[in-house]
């Protein structure tokens, strides 16, 4: 196993780092969990063997669920889990992305964006479902929220995966195209249903002193100008 783990570089540059930067009460838990997971700073257990009486000494591990080393179990329980939820059909992915203009607001707004991203989502894909013109059935979506990048900068994105098909009357409707709508319809959508909601929360946002309410309102113009992207593919 390659020594650059998470903890490995938390450990050797993490004081370094939080010189220069801030951290919020939720990140300095997850640092300083990852940091001293199993080590002599969580204290230890000791695991007997019923059988001859041997005994083992280990250290405790954090338990934080976005830690890498103790959390592989919880991820392969939760992907198990889920996937007893699969049916017999094809599958669509479809990624929904917003702009770098709206990181700040993300930053200093995360669950409220959140919220706003993860309902925008999926009301615009079950929307388009129901419509007779693209499918005309409730579709299953399962939805997992990305905060970071392949290039580890800040960049907040939804992946979902949709049924391809869905129920009509207790009926299963099946797509039979490659794709479950056109990418700029849902894009479309789901860009006028997330802009409308952000709006709808300005009173509620956290603007910090670059980022006052004109700022905001510029911002919102260039956004609904864009086209706010979406990925879609096939999968079994």
């Amino acid at each position: 196993m390659s020594k650059f783990t998470t903890q490995y570089i938390f450990q050797t540059y993490g004081n370094e780092y939080i010189k220069n930067h801030n951290l919020s009460k939720e990140q300095w838990k997850v640092f300083n969990a990852i940091k001293n997971c199993g080590t002599e700073n969580l204290g230890n257990h000791v695991c007997i063997c019923t059988e001859c009486g041997e005994e083992y000494y280990g250290y405790n591990s954090c338990r934080n669920r976005h830690c890498p080393m103790c959390q592989n179990y919880a991820r392969e329980k939760w992907i198990q889990k889920e996937s007893s939820y699969l049916l017999d059909c094809r599958y669509f992915h479809i990624i929904t992305t917003v702009p770098y203009e709206l990181n700040e607001i993300f930053l200093f707004n995360p669950d409220i964006c959140y919220k706003i991203l993860f309902k925008a989502n999926s009301e615009a894909i079950l929307q388009l479902s129901d419509d007779p013109k693209w499918l005309g059935a409730k579709v299953g979506i399962t939805s997992i929220l990305h905060t970071w990048g392949q290039t580890m900068e800040f960049h907040p994105h939804i992946h979902s995966i949709v049924t391809g098909g869905g129920l009509k009357n207790n009926q299963w409707v099946s797509c039979n195209k490659n794709y479950l709508f056109k990418v700029q319809v849902l894009s479309s959508l789901f860009k006028g249903k997330f802009l409308a909601y952000l709006k709808h929360e300005h009173d509620n946002l956290v603007l910090n002193d670059n980022l006052n309410s004109i700022t905001f309102l510029s911002i919102n113009d260039s956004v609904s100008i864009k086209i706010l992207s979406f990925y879609q593919d096939s999968i079994l």
